[in-house]
């Protein structure tokens, strides 16, 4: 009987994380790429950030320190680049907006 329950217990936790899995969907956000240390001066160190226009309002994107991130930081160290693309699911950490991106144009 405890190996019926703690069977039942590790599948109900598995279908668990599927469907959470399942809900942090892919979207694709566009907007003006740059640099949160050297152009908006938030961080000590570089990282890529997708600044995305809402309404009257601007809303911070920073990109995960995955491949698509590091490499898309490369092209706006040093300048903002308009009309830039990114794809990926989005979360928050440390109270921002933080884009877990599989694709940076």
């Amino acid at each position: 009987m405890k190996k019926f329950i703690t069977m039942f217990a590790v599948v109900a936790v598995m279908a668990l994380g599927i469907s959470v899995a399942k809900a942090a969907e892919e979207t694709t956000l566009k907007g003006t790429m740059k640099c949160a240390k050297c152009s908006l001066k938030e961080q000590a160190k570089c990282q890529a950030v997708l600044v995305v226009k809402d309404g009257d309002k601007t809303v911070e994107y920073f990109l995960s320190d995955n491949a698509v991130g590091k490499a898309a930081h490369g092209a706006i160290c040093k300048a903002d680049k308009e009309g830039c693309t990114v794809t990926g699911t989005v979360s928050e950490k440390d109270g921002k907006k933080v884009i877990t991106a599989t694709k940076a144009e």
